[in-house]
């Protein structure tokens, strides 16, 4: 629900991946000329498909998101993307997938390159990590080997979808972690949230906002804390209308607003944590525990709960809607109640 900057990703692939990148691309250019050359390519626009992928086999990993942009112009011009994804393609598409090592890279590179940009959970909705626990070895009937090892891996969502652009399945850039629920949802739908900012000038500020009800706190702690009492709101900027689709809204695509409904314990959790932890309550806890309470940062993290800045959004589920109800109750509750 934010997006991140691409220079600090770039520095991260360089410092940390740069020989690990350079030996994907050689592999990947390697693999496709077998491709062409072994496999039983039926058209000619499969042929300079492959080849195009060949010529930018160095560049089209690390790309960024403007330069797939012009990429994808290219890859148009040798086949509509709307005809790559029909279903009469889809051994190409697959094979050409495989033979980009997409499914390897889920394994031996996803797992450390997202922890070391700091996106853990989904990119969209938030409530969940980016992770499916996956088993692949089974039998022809189905059955799961019962010697082999599940593993969890990074779910990924692809914004330009693989099954019309297989030419970017592996472009970082082109990647968004992503909980199953998302994935499976989206498919090959667009949404208009975009991770990656490529203007370092451009503050990264969530456009979308979760509140609380005008007057709910309030009826909340005059009438005995009951629940049904606090309603959650959720702002989206590509839904105007609350009576008809907003197009490509997060909130239509995965209704934020349903899967945050559920969540009014945790809003009276942030409430009764703000009345108890007052300035004079924060006082003794500094006091106290000054090993602990001695850096503003881990002090807000601590009495929340989840990671409070914005920028950290994508660490933990839940911490954008924390975040903002945390601020809508700071802002509504009584001064006399924080004394």
């Amino acid at each position: 629900m934010i997006s991140v900057h691409v220079t600090p990703i770039l520095k991260i692939l360089k410092d940390n991946f740069d020989a690990e990148s350079s030996l994907y691309a050689d592999k990947l250019k390697q693999n496709l000329i077998n491709f062409l050359f072994h496999a039983s390519i039926k058209e000619t626009w499969q042929v300079k498909y492959v080849n195009k992928i060949i010529d930018i086999s160095q560049e089209i990993i690390r790309a960024k998101p403007s330069e797939l942009e012009v990429y994808k112009i290219l890859f148009d011009g040798v086949h509509d993307s709307n005809l790559v994804k029909k279903i009469k393609y889809k051994e190409f598409r697959d094979t050409l997938i495989s033979k980009m090592g997409y499914q390897d890279r889920r394994s031996d590179f996803y797992p450390t390159y997202f922890q070391k940009i700091g996106i853990r959970s989904c990119v969209y909705c938030n409530s969940q990590f980016a992770l499916v626990v996956d088993c692949e070895k089974f039998d022809k009937k189905g059955q799961r080997n019962p010697e082999s090892l599940a593993e969890a891996k990074f779910q990924i969502d692809h914004f330009l979808a693989k099954s019309q652009y297989p030419c970017f399945s592996i472009s970082v850039f082109n990647l968004y972690p992503v909980c199953a629920t998302c994935n499976n949802i989206k498919g090959g739908l667009e949404v208009n949230f975009k991770l990656y900012n490529e203007d370092d000038n451009v503050i990264n500020k969530s456009n979308y906002e979760f509140a609380l009800e005008k007057g709910c706190v309030a009826d909340y702690l005059t009438n005995n804390f009951k629940t049904e009492t606090l309603k959650i709101t959720f702002n989206d900027p590509d839904k105007t209308n609350p009576s008809k689709l907003g197009k490509n809204s997060l909130n239509d695509t995965f209704d934020i607003k349903g899967i945050y409904a559920t969540q009014i314990d945790i809003v009276e959790e942030i409430i009764q944590k703000r009345r108890i932890y007052n300035a004079s309550y924060k006082k003794i806890l500094v006091e106290s525990f000054p090993e602990l309470f001695n850096h503003s940062t881990l002090s807000e993290r601590t009495l929340l709960g989840n990671y409070h800045l914005s920028e950290d959004i994508h660490k933990r589920p839940m911490a954008k809607f924390m975040q903002d109800i945390d601020k809508h109750i700071k802002s509504i509750i009584d001064n006399e109640l924080q004394k």
